[in-house]
């Protein structure tokens, strides 16, 4: 992930990710994880860090016996990184 911009003295980063991945069990059907928000830092230590984004996943269930479903979702994150 890599951005250019910034805003507020170099404290708000607008931050964008994409996750494609296919599986040899849902016979190579790829499954779409997308992400788009802002990235709040810290000047003084640039190791902390807090991103809220947009979240959204559209492919096979990741969650155990259930990989043979197809889900959508959306919704909120927040990642804190220190």
């Amino acid at each position: 992930m890599i951005s250019y911009f910034s805003f507020l003295s170099n404290r708000v980063r607008p931050i964008a990710a994409v996750d494609l991945r296919t599986w040899e069990e849902n016979d190579w059907n790829a499954d779409a994880s997308a992400g788009l928000g802002v990235q709040l830092e810290n000047i003084e230590s640039k190791n902390r860090k807090v991103q809220l984004m947009l979240e959204y996943f559209s492919g096979h269930s990741p969650h155990g016996q259930f990989y043979n479903r197809t889900i959508e979702c959306a919704g909120l994150g927040i990642h804190f990184y220190f």
